[in-house]
């Protein structure tokens, strides 16, 4: 029977994800400040670890160590949420994924140009992109540092660009 367990998940962790890519207090005297940069202090939440996943497969590995080890999985794509919820929002058995190195874009103009966006683009980045890349613009609001992670995988925005 696998119990949530600290050492278990960041030794999960490091031996399917390399170290560089793998933060934990343990491994981080200044974690709380670098890696969790908590945006609102009234919800105090210490996260087992962050994660940096470059690919698909390394995302994977993570949600699976938390999943063997009972932790929660949370993403972080934009910097701020004002109940930490990228964090675990108050509790602190959780993996958070950062998704700062997955900022990719591709346009497949066989389907009338529609993108594949990475997660880890804030919707500013994202602007940039499609307007050199096709003269393209969508609506978002008026925060370019919020995360495309949002607006597209937790609502399934599917509008056109």
């Amino acid at each position: 029977d696998k119990r949530w367990n600290k050492s278990s998940i960041e030794t999960c962790l490091r031996g399917s994800i390399p170290t560089d890519l793998v933060a934990t207090k343990a491994s981080n005297w200044d974690y709380i400040v670098t890696n969790v940069r908590l945006f609102n202090l009234d919800v105090p939440v210490m996260p087992l670890a962050v994660v940096y996943p470059k690919t698909n497969e390394q995302v994977a590995a993570a949600i699976k160590c938390a999943s063997e080890w009972g932790a929660a999985v949370q993403t972080r794509s934009g910097g701020h949420s004002y109940g930490n919820h990228a964090y675990g929002g108050g509790y602190n058995n959780t993996v958070t994924i950062d998704l700062e190195n997955m900022k990719h874009m591709r346009w497949d103009k066989s389907r009338d140009w529609v993108a594949h966006v990475g997660a880890g683009l804030s919707l500013g980045e994202l602007d940039k992109l499609l307007m050199e890349n096709g003269g393209r613009a969508m609506a978002h609001g008026t925060c370019p540092g919020v995360g495309s992670e949002l607006p597209f995988f937790l609502t399934g925005y599917q509008g056109p660009c």
